[in-house]
């Protein structure tokens, strides 16, 4: 629903207003300066009359309490006859909230009518509100602006003067250049945060400008060097992988070749081979079939970073089952148990997320103790984000290792007691990252681990 809202700057003309309304933004780069900057407002409306109606956070709104008695204002009275209305900002926003987006009617059954009520009993209304902020605390950029147009709305029905507040962290990247266009076209009055604001004089105004312009074009030119780099360093980086799965498959035939013809020595000479000859060819064999895996996994994670796969709909119970399945022979060689609970669907790439719980299935079976392997999997979810856990009842991982076993071949035990190639866990973890989640352990030497990982509902 918000993909398809047009939030272009263009798209947005400055508000009409009769002489009467306003509809300032005030932009803030700390707490304490948008405190007395709403401080301000609310006084001047309370001491001439007006009612005021502010919309904050419970936390700003204590704030201000505390302002407006150190102003010696009655804050009893102004209440008690509604010239004053404090609301809470968090509990009215999901009140006039649609698919994402504010609807046109419940805002005017609600805020509308809290307006009209005050316009009918007082000369004018001033108003300040935080939900634009919120909004842009989640991300919900195009919610905002069409919030800002709701404000906007109402004022060609009814005069009152209305501050709104961004913090200038909202448009710290270069994309949002056209939201903030957007946000102070939508303003009849812009008040630039403290660092300007507290400059009187013109002398020192034109100054400051002089430098954040010129503070303007060095990071222009220090984003398009650094994009060069990256654009350098992924070129490079793209080279060598491609490099390295070339290499790796190319290794596969001879290490085939090797593979087949020490056998065919062990069993066509079997019988003029010694018992050390016989070991000799036996140790050869094993250590080139660590080497094929090896080989299998460097394949794996290159080929993971050079294939861009699109994201689309991936059921986890599928992908769990289609694990379970590929882990036929190991679960049967040593009678595992592995069990879910019910899991979610997620934008993702379904190869991927196989793997995943391949990878880490695979290794509880292996790191186990003499007693029968049992793996879970279970998901919940924690707003925007599903949090799965993979607990087995292993050896566990000793905690100084806790974040190395991520590593690129890091291994914490010899091939003679537990094989592998060390490439697992940090294929898991190129997988999680690239759909913008985390993975850690969790662990205690002797009682099993679980490992966990979050993937974005939205990814």
């Amino acid at each position: 629903m918000q993909s398809a809202l047009n939030w272009s700057s263009s798209s947005v003309s400055r508000p009409p207003f009769d002489s009467r309304s306003s509809h300032r933004v005030q932009f803030y780069e700390t707490e304490s300066f948008l405190s007395q900057s709403v401080s301000r407002f609310v006084l001047a409306g309370l001491n001439h009359g007006e009612a005021v109606i502010v919309v904050a956070t419970d936390a700003h709104v204590r704030e201000l309490e505390n302002c407006l008695r150190n102003e010696n204002i009655d804050l009893n009275s102004v209440l008690s006859t509604k010239q004053l209305l404090l609301l809470d900002a968090r509990e009215l926003l999901p009140k006039i909230m649609k698919e994402g987006l504010p609807d046109p009617v419940e805002f005017r059954r609600t805020v509308g009518e809290v307006l009209r009520d005050c316009a009918s009993r007082f000369p004018l209304v001033r108003a300040y509100g935080e939900m634009v902020h919120l909004l842009c605390v989640e991300g919900n950029f195009p919610a905002a602006l069409n919030l800002e147009k709701e404000w906007n709305a109402l004022a060609k029905e009814m005069p009152f003067q209305l501050l709104c507040g961004y913090s200038i962290t909202n448009f710290n990247r270069e994309t949002h250049g056209v939201f903030f266009d957007s946000v102070c076209k939508l303003h009849s009055h812009i008040v630039p945060t403290e660092l300007y604001s507290t400059l009187t004089d013109p002398d020192s105004q034109s100054r400051e400008i002089a430098r954040l312009q010129q503070r303007a074009q060095s990071l222009e030119m220090e984003v398009a060097d650094r994009l060069r780099i990256e654009k350098e360093l992924r070129r490079a980086n793209e080279d060598l992988l491609r490099i390295t799965y070339v290499a790796s498959h190319d290794l596969k035939e001879p290490l085939r070749e090797i593979t087949t013809f020490l056998q065919l020595i062990k069993d066509r000479y079997a019988d003029k081979l010694d018992s050390q000859g016989t070991r000799f060819i036996h140790h050869t064999v094993n250590a080139s079939a660590r080497m094929r895996e090896l080989i299998e996994g460097i394949l794996l994670h290159a080929r993971m970073s050079l294939e861009e796969q699109p994201l689309k709909s991936v059921d986890f119970n599928s992908a769990f089952e289609d694990a379970v399945a590929n882990l036929s022979i190991a679960i049967r060689n040593s009678c595992g148990q592995v069990t879910r609970t019910s899991l979610p669907t997620i934008r993702a790439q379904s190869v991927h997320i196989v793997q995943l719980f391949q990878n880490l299935i695979g290794n509880a079976l292996k790191f186990h103790k003499t007693t029968i392997p049992k793996v879970h999997v279970s998901a919940r979810q924690d707003g925007n984000l599903w949090i799965f856990s993979v607990t087995d009842n292993g050896i566990g991982i000793p905690e100084p290792y806790l974040e190395s076993v991520f590593t690129l071949f890091q291994k914490l035990h010899g091939n003679s007691a537990f094989p592998g190639s060390g490439i697992g866990l940090a294929t898991c973890k190129k997988i999680v990252e690239s759909l913008g989640g985390k993975i850690w352990a969790e662990s205690e030497l002797g009682q099993g681990s679980t490992f966990q990982f979050t993937i974005p509902e939205a990814c």
